[in-house]
């Protein structure tokens, strides 16, 4: 892992505001113990996330009972279901708790 840091750092370093960072994302690459690509991707763009006071909630298609193979429809299916969330949220604020 170390020789794939020494050739990002490398590439990088003439980056404006790697300097700033580098560490950060040094700790990340080489201390990470994923196994999957996307693990490793998400690490860092969590932690980019918070660098940039970022709050937005992060998940998984897997975390929803999806039926289709199709990936633009399984993107369909995923807003479809938190508009329907949002919508649930909204009506039982406004008639519940009367906000």
């Amino acid at each position: 892992m170390q020789s794939y840091w020494s050739k990002i750092s490398h590439n990088y370093a003439k980056s404006q505001f790697f300097g700033v960072y580098k560490d950060i994302f040094e700790t990340l690459f080489l201390n990470n113990n994923h196994i999957f690509l996307h693990q490793i991707n998400i690490s860092f763009i969590r932690a980019i996330n918070e660098i940039l006071n970022i709050n937005t909630k992060m998940i998984w298609s897997m975390d929803y009972k999806l039926n289709s193979t199709d990936p633009n429809q399984r993107i369909l299916d995923i807003c479809k279901i938190l508009m329907m969330q949002r919508s649930i949220n909204y009506i039982f604020n406004k008639t519940i708790r009367g906000q």
